[in-house]
């Protein structure tokens, strides 16, 4: 039997509900109804558009978002049916070719908004297969095909699972939970981790873009107790957050694992057991919610960040790339 010859054809969406049902062909994760407020925030805000590769037959064959930030073209929820190599290659001559049409020199990605959800990157090759937010999974052929077409590795993540349990760390500094009525202090917040942050932790623009969001994602599958801040003299010394895994859910719908995002804190307080403080703090908050595990990612470049994951426990588990190609 003779297999027929498939012509393809691109279509650029541009309507934010009809990029979101189109998501699902970019990743394996599952892009749950539940998500849509936070995700066409993230799709308006940003100006997300929708580029998909079809088939005689309008069958989706490949599928990628872009968007733009000053001079780079993001991208992200890459995905080709069945991982086809032929698909990867002419989806990314067609998102090469878009950029060409922009005032853009980097292309860079993927980044799959909000990433708290659905994550960045893409699998190196013995990364963990396992549904967690954050960590979608893609087959190592998409970096080949990548580099084939001249795109480095901006910058390479490590996921660390953490056991979370009470090492019986003492909690030195007072630590509180961030305020859902009152968030002022999430500004004071970014305004810490863009000055601290290493730019592997800072892949996304337009931060502040969906606080409001964000803080009821955060609050309708995980808890208050998200949030850890330690202020001295007034002034915010240092933080950290994770955010609720909607994968991994109780009978009540709250997480019973979590994604542990970041922490910083201000140089003058480094070594004074701010961490440990607060680790000890979401230790005690996670025993009594029942939750007893988490990934923490880090950038490679984060060499206190991978340290102190190691010293809680943490195994590596998943490594992941965002590549760039300058145009």
């Amino acid at each position: 039997m003779m297999q027929r010859n498939i012509s393809l054809f691109k279509e650029v969406i541009t309507e934010p509900n009809q990029i979101f049902e189109t998501l699902q062909h970019g990743i394996n994760l599952p892009v749950k109804n539940d998500f849509s407020d936070l995700v066409l925030a993230e799709i308006k805000g940003l100006n997300m558009k929708s580029l998909v590769l079809k088939d005689d037959l309008n069958r989706i064959l490949g599928h990628t978002i872009y968007f733009e930030d000053q001079d780079t073209l993001y991208f992200g929820f890459f995905k080709a049916k069945n991982d086809n190599k032929k698909y990867i290659s002419v989806l990314l001559e067609e998102l090469e070719e878009i950029a060409s049409n922009r005032n853009v020199s980097i292309i860079k990605g993927p980044i799959n908004p909000p990433p708290m959800i659905f994550g960045f990157g893409f699998s190196e090759a013995g990364s963990d297969t396992s549904i967690a937010a954050g960590t979608p999974y893609t087959d190592p052929i998409y970096i080949k095909k990548f580099k084939t077409k001249g795109y480095d590795v901006w910058h390479r993540f490590f996921w660390y699972n953490i056991p979370i349990r009470n090492t019986g760390q003492k909690i030195v500094w007072p630590v509180q939970s961030g305020d859902f009525q009152n968030t002022d202090w999430i500004f004071e917040m970014l305004d810490l981790q863009s000055t601290l942050f290493p730019e592997s932790a800072q892949i996304t623009p337009k931060r502040n873009l969906t606080v409001h969001q964000t803080l009821q994602f955060i609050k309708k599958y995980g808890y208050e107790e998200c949030f850890y801040l330690v202020y001295d003299e007034g002034k915010m010394a240092g933080f950290g957050y994770c955010s609720p895994n909607p994968y991994d859910l109780n009978e009540l719908n709250k997480c019973q694992s979590v994604l542990l995002m970041g922490t910083a804190i201000q140089p003058r307080y480094q070594g004074k057991h701010l961490l440990t403080s607060m680790f000890a703090k979401f230790a005690d908050n996670c025993e009594r919610l029942g939750i007893y595990h988490g990934e923490w990612v880090v950038g490679e470049d984060n060499v206190p960040s991978i340290m102190a994951a190691k010293s809680f426990g943490g195994k590596k588990i998943r490594s992941y790339v965002i590549l760039e190609k300058t145009i």
